[in-house]
């Protein structure tokens, strides 16, 4: 809860104050090509999945709970279906249609969090681009990022749904 709680914006300004700036591990801004841009990526990368872990996992643990409830769990058990598979095939296989779902959703999170992590540590991008277009009033070019990350968000979405198919076999796309 905690996790979930404090602000990504904190997770930033503290992961570039102690790790880039204290512990000198990592640099606080900038980005470099080829195998120097791994040590430009650590930070980011990390507090975006630090930001995320609090509510991820707790929706999760949750899901998975509440599947391990159901009849037809006890049914496998009672039927002598060992621990993993019950967990694996039964419970498994229905916990994670949410856990899909979430993901297609979580790329308008993604693209909103490409912009900031493009603006804080001065990374070249479309992000970057479409922060410069609105400073410069440059509307076309607002526009047409807009554009791309909903084109990306849709798409995102749609394969989300067929990957539903091959996961649940009642789900039919009509």
């Amino acid at each position: 809860v905690v996790m979930m709680s404090i602000s990504t914006l904190f997770y930033i300004i503290a992961g570039q104050y102690l790790v880039a700036k204290l512990w000198d591990l990592v640099p606080i801004s900038g980005y470099n090509t080829g195998l120097h841009a791994i040590k430009f990526l650590i930070l980011p990368v990390a507090i975006g999945v630090l930001s995320g872990v609090g509510a991820g996992s707790r929706w999760y643990r949750t899901l998975f709970l509440e599947e391990m409830g159901k009849d037809y769990v006890r049914t496998a058990r009672a039927k002598g279906a060992g621990e993993w598979r019950v967990v694996l095939l039964h419970a498994g296989r229905n916990a994670v249609l949410p856990v899909i779902a979430m993901i297609g959703l979580d790329i308008g999170n993604f693209m909103q969090g490409v912009v900031v992590v493009e603006a804080v540590f001065g990374w070249p991008g479309i992000g970057q681009l479409s922060i410069q277009a609105v400073w410069n009033n440059d509307f076309r070019v607002f526009t047409g990022t807009v554009l791309l990350f909903t084109g990306i968000f849709v798409v995102m979405n749609f394969i989300a749904d067929i990957v539903y198919v091959f996961i649940d076999p009642r789900v039919r796309l009509t």
